[in-house]
C-alpha cells in the first residue's frame, strides 16, 4: 500500500521579542502562506499592546472573519473573549480544521511550546472531565504549593511544569490526576504525526534579547499600555485568563494602588526576561528545530528561505 503523503507545515518559533512575526510575514509573502498564531496570550480580544499582536505600522484588516495583518491571513489571533478558556487540546482541534480547509502554505508562528507540540506531535490529551470544585480549591494555592502537590501525584509532570510554571496548566495536571486516579504524564502521549513539519527557531545572545525586551516594554508604555489595561479591566473584571498574561498582571496591583508605576514597569520587564528563558528551556529539548541566530539579516533570511524552498519542493 502506498504511504499517504502528509500535509507540510512550517513552524516559526522562538522566545518573546525574537522577531518571529516579522520573519513570518516575509516568508508568507514569498511562499503564498498564512499564519496560525501559536501565542496563547494573543488569542484574546483587546489587549493588543500588552500582547504585541501587531505594531503601529502594521496594516490591519478584517474580512470574512479573517484577520489580515500586512495582507497576510492570520488565524487564532484576537478572536476569544477574555472570560473564556482555550486549552491546548482545543487549539489542536482548531488548527487541524484550519489547515484542512485553507489553501496555501501553513505557518504556525509563536512561542507557546505546549501548543506547538500539541500540533506537531499530535498529542493525545487526558480525558479527565473538568471538575470545578477541585479546580477552585487548587487555584487558591500558590504556584510553589501546587508544584509540591503535583510532585506527590506525578513527579514526571512536576519536573516538566516546574520549568514553565504556568499555574493554570499545573492545576489542570493535578485535576486530571485527582479525577482519573492516574498520573497526568501517563495520559499525555504523542500520536501518529499528522503533518510533515519543518521547525525554524530564532535565538539571540541573551543580553541582546534582554535589551530588545526592555525596549519593547518601554515602547508599549508610550503606546498606551496602562490605558488599554484599565479599559479591559473595567469591561472584564472577572477574566482570569487574560489578566494573568505578562503585561497585565504586573500593572493590576499598580491600578489598585499597591505598588508604584516604576515597580510595575520593572516587574513587567523582569517577567518577560524570565519568560524567554522558560521558552528556550522548552524548545531546547527538541532536536528537530533548525536554529538561526538573530538578528535575521538578508543573508540569514535567504538561508532560511532556501531551507523552506527545499522542504516544500
Amino acid at each position: 500500500m502506498k504511504q499517504q503523503k502528509l500535509q507540510k507545515l512550517i513552524v516559526i518559533l522562538g522566545p518573546t521579542a525574537s522577531g518571529k512575526s516579522g520573519l513570518a510575514y516575509k516568508l508568507c509573502k514569498k511562499f503564498n502562506g498564512y499564519i496560525i498564531s501559536a501565542d496563547s496570550r494573543q488569542f484574546y480580544k483587546g489587549l493588543d499592546i500588552v500582547t504585541a499582536k501587531w505594531s503601529a505600522q502594521d496594516s490591519i484588516i478584517r474580512k470574512n472573519n479573517i484577520l489580515y495583518i500586512n495582507e497576510i491571513p492570520h488565524y487564532l489571533i484576537d478572536f476569544l473573549e477574555p472570560t473564556n478558556r482555550f486549552s491546548a487540546a482545543e487549539f489542536q482541534r482548531e488548527v487541524k480544521k484550519i489547515i484542512k480547509t485553507t489553501e496555501g502554505a501553513p505557518f504556525l508562528v509563536g512561542g507557546t511550546g505546549l501548543y506547538i507540540s500539541a500540533v506537531i506531535d499530535n498529542f493525545r490529551f487526558p480525558k479527565g472531565t473538568p471538575n470545578s470544585r477541585v479546580r477552585k480549591d487548587f487555584e487558591q494555592k500558590s504556584t510553589h504549593e501546587l508544584l509540591d502537590i503535583l510532585k506527590q501525584y506525578d513527579p514526571e509532570s512536576e519536573s516538566k511544569l516546574r520549568v514553565e510554571r504556568n499555574k493554570r496548566r499545573i492545576v489542570r495536571a493535578i485535576e486530571v490526576c485527582v479525577t482519573t486516579g492516574k498520573p497526568f504524564s501517563e495520559q499525555l502521549v504523542k500520536g501518529t504525526p499528522m503533518y510533515n513539519t519543518l521547525q525554524i527557531g530564532i535565538k539571540w545572545d541573551r543580553q541582546k534579547l534582554y535589551e530588545r525586551i526592555n525596549a519593547r516594554a518601554d515602547m508599549q508604555m508610550q503606546l498606551g499600555l496602562i490605558q488599554e489595561i484599565e479599559t479591559a479591566y473595567k469591561k472584564y473584571p472577572l477574566a482570569p485568563e487574560s489578566f494573568t498574561a505578562i503585561g497585565c498582571k504586573e500593572f493590576i496591583p499598580y491600578m489598585q494602588g499597591n505598588i508604584s508605576l516604576n515597580e510595575a514597569c520593572e516587574k513587567h520587564k523582569q517577567n518577560n526576561r524570565n519568560y524567554c528563558l522558560k521558552q528556550m528551556r522548552w524548545f531546547k529539548r527538541d532536536p528537530r528545530i533548525h536554529w538561526y541566530e538573530g538578528p535575521i539579516d538578508e543573508h540569514v533570511y535567504q538561508n532560511i528561505a532556501k531551507r523552506i524552498q527545499d522542504f516544500l519542493g
